[in-house]
């Protein structure tokens, strides 16, 4: 899974809000009050308070099982769109191949929670060194959010995405798919460039937000889109090459 991590702050505002809905309707209409409190379901609140006290408890076992979850169901997405698309006669939902995905995402969640913490040091050094250089307004309070995004974002398309992709997101389907360690070095070659400008098209502009959101959050933010990457990457990866090293749909 992309950008997974710590959403233990946004999960306790969303129920401490469904907790106290009624707090926003104003004193002087009890029955609204009351009606807007029922209609919130318990099972919300309950399963808010329970994901933030998993998080802030057993944060790496539950980063892990979301990242897990977003990847599995991105690929059942993506096999049913596969099928749409097609129009293929129905098949049975390969349930390996889902398997496989979601065992990816278990290890991948803690990849790029780390990336968002490498990201923003990285940045501020690079702030930091454009001041020494005789760049003052690289620091400054107008500038600084500025060139702290572009530098996260130029960061990870082209050194984590690349990195990341061609040691974990695909080998890993790949090998536990039935591949064999000899075959990786020709599906990276075949689909990193492919899917590294899939990856700009898609996260470039929700960059642009989430490198601007608290670090607790981002991931928070990340994971709006999360699963239109994993539909994207699942398909990909579930794609065969021709001799000439291009990507064509598998077939089914």
């Amino acid at each position: 899974m992309k950008r997974p991590g710590n959403l233990a702050s946004a999960v306790a505002l969303v129920s401490l809000a469904l907790k106290n809905a009624d707090a926003f309707i104003p004193p002087t209409h009890t029955n609204v009050r009351t009606t807007a409190r029922q209609a919130i379901p318990v099972v919300f609140t309950e399963a808010a308070d329970f994901y933030s006290y998993a998080l802030t408890n057993y944060q790496i076992p539950t980063q892990c099982a979301t990242g897990g979850i977003l990847c599995g169901v991105g690929d059942v997405v993506a096999q049913e769109t596969e099928q749409a698309k097609e129009k293929m006669e129905r098949v049975a939902h390969d349930i390996s191949r889902t398997k496989h995905f979601a065992m990816k995402g278990l290890g991948g969640a803690l990849i790029w929670s780390t990336w968002y913490k490498i990201a923003d040091v990285l940045s501020a050094e690079l702030c930091t060194e454009m001041a020494d250089r005789g760049a003052a307004w690289a620091v400054s309070p107008e500038f600084e959010g500025v060139v702290r995004t572009i530098s996260c974002i130029g960061l990870e398309q082209f050194i984590a995405c690349p990195i990341i992709f061609a040691l974990w997101e695909i080998p890993v389907p790949k090998l536990l798919g039935g591949a064999k360690p000899r075959e990786i070095p020709v599906e990276v070659r075949n689909r990193l460039p492919r899917l590294l400008l899939d990856n700009a098209k898609l996260w470039t502009g929700f960059n642009v937000l989430i490198y601007n959101v608290p670090l607790e959050l981002r991931v928070f933010a990340s994971n709006l889109c999360d699963i239109v990457w994993q539909v994207v990457l699942s398909k990909s990866l579930a794609s065969d090459t021709d001799d000439d090293g291009a990507v064509k749909q598998a077939a089914r």
